[in-house]
C-alpha cells in the first residue's frame, strides 16, 4: 500500500477529536455530493485551511468507528441512537461554531433531520459534469477493490457483480437519482455550486471561492499549499488505466451517458 493510501481521508482518528466549548447550537455546513466527485480531497483541503471539518459522519464506517468511541451504548441506525450520535459529532467536531459533514444523496433524509427548519446553514453542491467519467471511476472500484479499506462494495451503491452495458446504465441511473435529490433539496436554499472538473483543474480557485462563501478572507489562508496537496493526492484515486480500460471496453454505453445527460434525460 502506498504512503498516500495510508492517509486518513475520512478524518476519523482520535487525534481529530476536540471537545467544543462553543455556546449555543452550531451552524451546519453540508458538502452535498455523490460518489467519485473528489469530495475526500476537497474535505481534507477545507480541513487544512481551517474552514470546516466535512467528514462523512453519516456513512456506516463512521457509525462503527466514531460511535464506538463517543457513545458505544447508542445505536446510530435507530432514531434515538442517531440523535445521541449526532450530538457527539457536534461536541467533538465543532470548529469555530461550524459542524461540517460530507453527505451523499442517499443520506438526504438524515440531512433533513439534522437541518430541520433552521436557517443560516451553509451548503456546497459538489457535482461532476462528465457522467461517463464518474460512472467508469465508480465501477472501476469494484475491479480494483480499493474503496474503503478493501470492502467489496460501498454502502448505498448498487451491487455490481459484472460490468456490462446494463450495469453501466444502472449505476448511471443511481447517480442521476442522487443528483436530482440534491437539486430538489437545494432549490430553495442559498448554496455554492462547484463542479469536480473545476476542482481538479484549478483547486486554488475553488478553495478561494469556498473560503469566501464561508466568510473567510482567502488572502489570509495558505490556499496555494492546500491546493498543491489536493492536486497531488492519490489516495482512493482509481488508476486511469483501469478506468480507461472500462471505457474502451464499452465505448458506446459510456458515450451514451453523456449524450443522455446533454438531452436532460
Amino acid at each position: 500500500m502506498s504512503e498516500a493510501a495510508n492517509v486518513d481521508l475520512e478524518l476519523s482518528g482520535e487525534e481529530y477529536d476536540r471537545l467544543s466549548d462553543e455556546a449555543g447550537p452550531p451552524r451546519y455546513l453540508f458538502l452535498c455530493t455523490t460518489p467519485r466527485t473528489g469530495s475526500h480531497r476537497l474535505s481534507r483541503a477545507m480541513y487544512e485551511l481551517g474552514l470546516a471539518f466535512p467528514a462523512e459522519y453519516l456513512h456506516p464506517w463512521a457509525f462503527e468507528r466514531l460511535a464506538e468511541r463517543w457513545c458505544a451504548e447508542a445505536d446510530p441506525t435507530t432514531p434515538e441512537g442517531f440523535e445521541v450520535y449526532w450530538g457527539n459529532v457536534c461536541r467533538w467536531r465543532n470548529r469555530d461554531g461550524i459542524v461540517a459533514c460530507a453527505a451523499f444523496g442517499y443520506q438526504i433524509a438524515q440531512v433533513r433531520q439534522i437541518v430541520g427548519t433552521g436557517a443560516g446553514h451553509l451548503f456546497i453542491h459538489l457535482h461532476r459534469q462528465a457522467r461517463s467519467d464518474q460512472v467508469a471511476s465508480l465501477m472501476a472500484l469494484y475491479q480494483t477493490k480499493m474503496p474503503y479499506e478493501g470492502h467489496s462494495r460501498i454502502s448505498g451503491i448498487p451491487d455490481i457483480s459484472e460490468i456490462s452495458p446494463r450495469s453501466i446504465r444502472i449505476v448511471s441511473q443511481f447517480l442521476d437519482l442522487q443528483e436530482r435529490r440534491w437539486q430538489a433539496f437545494l432549490r430553495d436554499k442559498p448554496h455554492l455550486s462547484v463542479t469536480s472538473e473545476e476542482f481538479f483543474a484549478d483547486p486554488a480557485s475553488v478553495l478561494k471561492r469556498i473560503a469566501s462563501y464561508c466568510g473567510r478572507d482567502p488572502a489570509t489562508l495558505p490556499i496555494a499549499e492546500a491546493a498543491g496537496r489536493a492536486a497531488a493526492a492519490q489516495a482512493y484515486t482509481v488508476g486511469r488505466e483501469t478506468k480507461n480500460g472500462l471505457m474502451a471496453q464499452f465505448p458506446e454505453a459510456f458515450a451514451e451517458l453523456d449524450k443522455a445527460r446533454g438531452r436532460g434525460v
